[in-house]
């Protein structure tokens, strides 16, 4: 398992984008950073998070957004997020 960053760029409609990572990512699978950026946990690679979202294919209408893998972190956020990683890094940790 691992957490990937989805970063929108902004155009198009956003909460569009928000309405199906939430239908995609249940529960606590996705966690929205800001208006443009949210993690979410899966299984599979980059591409094919990308596909399951919809960002690539004939869906024209999802807004443009970038899929990264995170290979590690560090930096300062709210603990709700610090959290949210550590669970998901935990909880992959016997795959």
């Amino acid at each position: 398992m691992a957490i990937f960053n989805v970063v929108a760029t902004g155009a198009g409609d956003v909460e569009r984008l928000n309405a199906i990572i939430d239908r995609t990512y249940i529960g606590s699978d996705s966690y929205r950073i800001n208006q443009y950026y949210w993690m979410v946990y899966d299984t599979i690679s980059t591409v094919e998070v990308t596909k399951k979202i919809g960002i690539v294919g004939p869906d024209k209408t999802i807004p443009p957004a970038v899929v990264t893998k995170v290979d590690s972190y560090y930096g300062r956020a709210p603990t709700p997020l610090w959290d949210w990683i550590k669970a998901k890094l935990e909880e992959g940790a016997d795959d």
